[in-house]
């Protein structure tokens, strides 16, 4: 959705919006990727690589949220 033209609330509350979903994603996709990270320096590369494989499937499933004609995630 587009923001608002011209300066006011409908703008700033559009932005808003954006910054919180920027944020909860960003949040969302480490929580599933560091761990992945930390098994892989502990050694354990099999459950490394699967937690991996989770991850990169939670990192599509946002993206095409954000593609979706309603653009959430």
């Amino acid at each position: 959705m587009p923001l608002p033209p011209g300066p006011g609330p409908a703008r700033k509350e559009a932005s808003r919006r954006a910054a919180l979903r920027a944020a909860v994603t960003t949040t969302a996709d480490v929580a599933v990727y560091a761990p992945a990270c930390v098994l892989l320096v502990e050694g354990e590369f099999l459950l490394s690589m699967l937690v991996r494989a989770v991850a990169v499937v939670v990192f599509r499933f946002s993206t095409a949220a954000a593609m979706a004609p309603t653009r959430t995630s």
